[in-house]
C-alpha cells in the first residue's frame, strides 16, 4: 500500500498527478490485479463534485487511465472518506506496472476540489482463478503446468504429486 496524507488541491477539470500515491507492483501469473483507492475528498462549491481515481501503467504505456466510471466520488463542501476497488486485466505477468491516484474537479468555473489521505493497494488474483493456467497429467501419472500467457513470477513445484486417474 502507498499512502500519500499531504492535503492538495485542483482546480483542474481533467485527471492530474497530485504527488500521488504511487504504487509499484510486479504483476502476477494471472495478468490480473485488483486496485483499492481511498481518501478524503471534498469540494469548494455546495453543488460541485471531486474525484479521485488511478492511472495503471507498464513503463511510459498507459494500460488504464483514470476514469470517472471507477473513482471515488464526493460532491459538496464536507470532507468525506470513500472508496473505489475496480479489476484491471491485460498485465504482462512479471513485468513492473505502477497504479498512480489521480485527481480532479468539477466543471464549475473557479470549484476546486481537495484531497487528503489518498491511499492505493493492490491485491493480485491467483492464477488458478483465471483461464490462463493448465493443469496437465502426463501418462506416468505426473502433473504437468502449462502457462499460456508465461510463467514469470510465479512459483509452483509439483515434485512428489501424482494424479490417479479413474
Amino acid at each position: 500500500m502507498a499512502i500519500n496524507n499531504t492535503q492538495v488541491t485542483t482546480t483542474s477539470t481533467t485527471y492530474v498527478d497530485l504527488s500521488g500515491p504511487t504504487l509499484s507492483f510486479t504483476a502476477p501469473g494471472s495478468g490480473e490485479v485488483l486496485v483499492v483507492i481511498d481518501g478524503w475528498l471534498r469540494s469548494s462549491t455546495a453543488g460541485d463534485t471531486a474525484y479521485m481515481s488511478a492511472r495503471i501503467t507498464q513503463g511510459s504505456t498507459v494500460i488504464m487511465d483514470a476514469d470517472d466510471d471507477r473513482a471515488c466520488i464526493v460532491t459538496g463542501t464536507s470532507y468525506a472518506a470513500v472508496s473505489s476497488t475496480f479489476l484491471v486485466s491485460g498485465l504482462k505477468p512479471g513485468f513492473t506496472h505502477s497504479a498512480a491516484v489521480r485527481c480532479r474537479s468539477a466543471t464549475s468555473t473557479g470549484s476546486s476540489a481537495t484531497f487528503d489521505t489518498r491511499r492505493v493497494a493492490i491485491s493480485p488474483t491467483w492464477p488458478f482463478t483465471s483461464p490462463h493456467v493448465r493443469v496437465g497429467v502426463t501418462t506416468s501419472g505426473d502433473l504437468t503446468v502449462l502457462y499460456p500467457n508465461g510463467s514469470a513470477g510465479t512459483n509452483i513445484s509439483l515434485a512428489g504429486f501424482r494424479a490417479r486417474l479413474i
